[in-house]
């Protein structure tokens, strides 16, 4: 069980997290948070825990921490938790920062990097409802105006348990391909599918990738029968990605903010709102032809 205290920490004695999972804010939200913090200080306590040195190791915080040093400060207020694992360390690190972020505004690849570091840590150690009190008690309320309603901040993130799935499989990608699917150059499904090749051959689906040439779940599909009899080969993938996909004729359809807003939240991810319009439609095609 560990044990925490709350005090103030010079700033130069803070260090960030050795595997931390998250970007930094962009430079407008941290603009914001600055300006906040100038104006009210740091509210909520950061999290840290103490290292060698004399030094403590950010949990929760770090950009409440850049925005304290950009806003002139010299110390910050924080709650210091001792006899950590590794594990509860992390746990501490991705539940305060899925409160704290919108999913919409997170790369897939950042994502998938923080789902996967979550669930394994969760595995190993298992949930433990004192940390996760902890994190309850220490919403970050320095990133919003003035005003802002902490409830808002705090209401939970809507993930299916489907979409977690394929961010763990995302987790399996290689970098470049992760850094394709962040720049939306195919979708979620097809970078699920892809994960079940194997690096090599993720690395020669990479290498044949060319703006014209886009890759879609059937594709995928094709790919991983060849790998299945061990054919696949850097001529066999340009030739499967050559073939024309009946996915690139369907144009996407963008929504309107006011049509969605009758059904949804601006708290529930993309993929949330997609499975949840997924099921209406299957359920609406059921009933068309009973």
């Amino acid at each position: 069980m560990s044990n925490q205290k709350h005090q103030t920490i010079k700033l130069e004695l803070l260090v960030p997290f050795a595997n931390h999972p998250f970007e930094p804010y962009d430079e407008k939200r941290l603009a914001d948070m600055v300006d906040s913090v100038k104006d009210n200080g740091v509210i909520v306590a950061i999290i840290v825990r103490p290292v060698k040195d004399g030094k403590f190791e950010i949990l929760s915080g770090h950009n409440r921490v850049e925005a304290a040093k950009k806003a002139g400060l010299k110390e910050i207020p924080a709650v210091v938790r001792d006899n950590l694992t590794e594990d509860e360390c992390m746990l501490i690190v991705t539940e305060t920062n899925f409160r704290q972020r919108s999913i919409e505004d997170m790369k897939h690849s950042e994502l998938a990097k923080a789902i996967t570091a979550h669930h394994e840590a969760t595995k190993r150690q298992g949930k433990r409802t004192d940390l996760i009190k902890l994190v309850d008690d220490l919403q970050e309320v320095t990133s919003r105006p003035p005003g802002a309603k902490l409830a808002e901040n705090a209401e939970p993130y809507e993930i299916s348990a489907r979409t977690i799935s394929r961010y763990l499989r995302i987790g399996k990608l290689i970098p470049e391909l992760q850094a394709r699917l962040d720049n939306e150059e195919y979708s979620l499904r097809t970078g699920e599918a892809l994960s079940y090749l194997n690096d090599k051959e993720q690395k020669m689906v990479h290498g044949s990738l060319t703006p014209e040439k886009r890759i879609f779940v059937k594709h995928v599909d094709d790919l991983r029968a060849e790998s299945k009899k061990g054919e696949l080969t850097k001529a066999k993938v340009k030739e499967v990605l050559a073939a024309e996909s009946s996915e690139a004729k369907i144009k996407p359809i963008k929504f309107s903010g006011e049509f969605l807003s009758k059904h949804f939240n601006a708290r529930q991810s993309r993929e949330y709102i997609e499975d949840i319009v997924s099921k209406a439609l299957e359920q609406y095609f059921k009933d068309q032809k009973a």
